[in-house]
């Protein structure tokens, strides 16, 4: 829990910080990342979506339970096209901070306030993923930019829960 903890003010501390200075275009990342600047040197920035984080990689996990036998990853994967896609919390959440984009400060902004206002906070996955649900968080690109370097995160924190994959496919 002192490590979750730990995330988790660690992202909100940045977050603040990208509102308060009112930073665009800010990329958070976690320790144990590798980014594809080539692809990210592609991208014409401005032309993403501007009203929503976008996260630029992440974990696709089934929209309910964890343990939802009925779930299949290939088929939500199935769903999406390179480039910019609609997060459908009905078929999908998205799970993990590998990377996720503000296009504006002012949804760093937003987000901030909105977790201030709770009096506790669930893990940042868990929050993020209520935010997905109510349409907030709105956007993920495909394949990801930003991915688990998984010598590094078996390593880590979570590395137990990680299953050996490719993540740059959201795995």
């Amino acid at each position: 829990k002192k490590c979750t903890a730990g995330i988790l003010n660690s992202h909100m501390s940045i977050i603040k910080m990208i509102a308060d200075k009112k930073i665009d275009q800010a990329l958070i990342v976690e320790d144990d990342v590798v980014i594809d600047f080539e692809k990210l040197k592609k991208i014409n920035l401005n032309k993403l979506p501007q009203d929503s984080l976008i996260y630029f990689g992440g974990v696709l996990h089934p929209p309910t339970s964890f343990k939802d036998p009925t779930w299949k990853y290939e088929t939500a994967k199935k769903t999406l096209k390179p480039g910019i896609n609609k997060i459908q919390s009905d078929k999908y959440r998205v799970f993990g901070g590998f990377g996720y984009y503000f296009p504006k400060w002012e949804i760093a902004k937003e987000l901030f306030g909105i977790f201030s206002q709770k009096n506790k906070l669930k893990p940042l996955d868990t929050e993020m993923t209520y935010l997905q649900k109510k349409g907030i968080i709105k956007y993920l690109y495909y394949p990801a930019i930003s991915y688990l370097h998984m010598e590094d995160a078996e390593k880590g924190v979570h590395g137990k829960s990680f299953i050996k994959r490719n993540m740059k496919y959201y795995g």
